[in-house]
């Protein structure tokens, strides 16, 4: 079981639209936690936070790409959490979405990073309003 995302605070869906420019399906294929030179740490205790040097990563295949501003999408992207928030390896691999489950992931930018620290994704299954709501907001522009 995977986490779904960071457990930060919410933001207002329509300033996410608007400063969003990727908005694709795709499946968590693994979690990732490195420290500051890079190297992976497997320990299931090892924190991130304000006094920590780890970040945690989700590792995205992407199955389809709904809306973009790119000439091109990865297929696979590796998107970071929020490493001020305080969590676990552990307890982000003991929440509460499968691998492999399809997701929508709301991305910005060139490097498609979250446009909200720990903030870049919804459950398909409950986000049909959204993606209509941003596929509308975005062929305004």
């Amino acid at each position: 079981m995977i986490a779904l995302a960071t457990l930060s605070p919410q933001v207002n869906e329509d300033d996410w639209i608007n400063k969003a420019d990727h908005l694709l399906i795709g499946r968590i294929v693994s979690v990732e936690m490195v420290d500051e030179n890079g190297h992976q740490i497997f320990d299931p205790s090892a924190r991130t936070g304000p006094k920590e040097s780890n970040t945690i990563y989700y590792i995205f295949e992407i199955d389809e790409v709904i809306v973009t501003n790119a000439k091109t999408v990865p297929k696979s992207l590796r998107v970071p959490t929020d490493r001020m928030a305080h969590y676990t390896l552990g307890q982000i691999l003991d929440l509460n979405l499968e691998i492999d489950d399809p997701v929508v992931v709301i991305l910005g930018g060139k490097d498609f990073q979250p446009v909200y620290r720990g903030i870049f994704l919804k459950r398909q299954e409950t986000s049909d309003g959204f993606i209509e709501k941003f596929k509308k907001v975005k062929s305004k522009i």
